[in-house]
């Protein structure tokens, strides 16, 4: 099993700040990642003390956003969106390495 790492977290964080074009997707999205296992807010480091793991590959419900399904039309080999009239969910397939190909566009 492959789980989300701290510097993945880290990443994150850094493009927040240096308003990468995709930082805020990637935190909604790993927000829903941590509510996933029953966690709200919390760090990845936090989350591992109790033992717990975020997966790297998930599936779940989200909202879709312009942004959202930007990112899966960018980025499809590690992300894909499902929008319909009631059910939008989102497939993940590597989110280190969506967050990784992310961070190089904007550092």
């Amino acid at each position: 099993m492959c789980y989300v790492s701290k510097a993945t977290e880290k990443k994150i964080n850094e493009m927040v700040k240096n308003e990468g074009y995709y930082s805020n997707t990637l935190l909604y999205l790993l927000g829903e990642m941590k509510s996933q296992i029953g966690w709200n807010g919390g760090t990845i480091a936090q989350i591992e003390k109790t033992g717990e793991h975020i997966e790297n590959s998930n599936q779940f419900d989200v909202r879709l956003t312009p942004k959202l399904h930007g990112i899966s039309i960018d980025y499809n080999k590690y992300i894909n969106t499902v929008g319909t009239l009631n059910l939008h969910y989102v497939t993940i397939r590597d989110f280190n390495g969506l967050v990784n190909i992310c961070y190089k566009e904007v550092i």
